[in-house]
């Protein structure tokens, strides 16, 4: 009876090592599956391959498709002297083309768990936006250059080729080679004093008496009253 017994037992721990196995494995498999950035433009943003003349959306020549969801009317970062080195503040989230996010840091808190966090009056708690330097090498080389292509304000999606992201160096959650797709909205730049502060006028200007996410986001920025 007990030789039976251990002979079931064996069996079982047999099988939940094996199913371990294969979802070990499926999980490697998923992780290393690699889509063609031209092909995940074209049949899931619906953008041509071909390269741009005079439109943000598409190919550019760098090797990046944009996709604007809201243009923005504001500043456009440059590199130029007249705005050398702008800081820029962002939200963004980032994806594997396979639909796997990496990455995140967007509008409002959340918990380790993934949800939302609200302060003593039920209001969503609004994050800090991400904020980096052009052209400091501090991100990737296709922000530096894509974000450089969008006015302040814009919603977009950027596709990112891999050799303008982390190229063949594996990161924790981005296999070697992949390209990348961020989803990202432009709140701010900060580098040409005489802009910045006509920018700031207006914002005071045509605010007054209003509030919501961007309006609470200039607040933390320190960029109105």
């Amino acid at each position: 009876m007990n030789i039976l017994k251990y002979s079931f037992l064996t069996i079982f721990v047999m099988m939940l090592f094996s199913y371990g196995c294969r979802k070990d494995i499926k999980a490697i498999e998923d992780f290393y599956t690699y889509i063609d950035i031209h092909d995940y433009a074209r049949d899931t943003l619906g953008l041509p391959r071909h390269l741009l003349t005079d439109s943000i959306n598409g190919l550019h020549d760098c090797g990046i498709y944009i996709k604007i969801d809201e243009l923005g009317e504001g500043l456009i970062p440059k590199t130029e002297d007249s705005l050398s080195n702008p800081k820029l503040y962002v939200y963004y989230k980032g994806r594997l083309l396979t639909g796997k996010q990496f990455s995140e840091h967007e509008m409002y808190k959340k918990d380790e768990s993934g949800n939302f966090i609200t302060d003593e009056n039920g209001e969503l708690v609004i994050e800090m936006p991400f904020s980096f330097y052009v052209d400091y090498g501090n991100v990737i080389r296709g922000w530096d250059i894509a974000f450089t292509k969008i006015p302040r304000g814009t919603k977009a999606t950027f596709l990112i080729p891999s050799e303008l992201a982390y190229g063949n160096v594996t990161q924790t959650r981005i296999p070697p080679n992949s390209p990348l797709r961020f989803d990202v909205e432009l709140l701010w730049l900060v580098g040409d004093p005489e802009k910045t502060a006509n920018d700031v006028q207006e914002l005071n200007e045509d605010n007054i008496n209003k509030s919501g996410p961007n309006i609470e986001i200039s607040r933390m920025l320190g960029l109105i009253e």
